[in-house]
């Protein structure tokens, strides 16, 4: 098996902390799937993995986004 990066899976893991609030062993990440995406940029892998597995993003205003419903006084 192929060896990991560890700039690369630190890089990967910060992506995955800054857009979805997991770490590697929280969202399930062995080695073998992190090499996967290991020819991606980490922060691209990070939205690769998260769209793969439907993990949706933490890091947007959802108040903003059209269709979202909002409250109103």
């Amino acid at each position: 098996m192929a060896e990991l990066d560890e700039n690369w899976l630190i890089a990967f893991e910060a992506a995955l902390w800054l857009h979805f609030y997991l770490d590697r062993q929280g969202a399930g990440i062995c080695d073998e799937v992190a090499l996967r995406y290991a020819d991606l940029p980490p922060r691209e892998a990070a939205f690769a993995y998260a769209d793969d597995y439907e993990i949706q993003r933490v890091d947007v205003d959802w108040l903003t986004v059209p269709g979202v419903c909002r409250f109103r006084r």
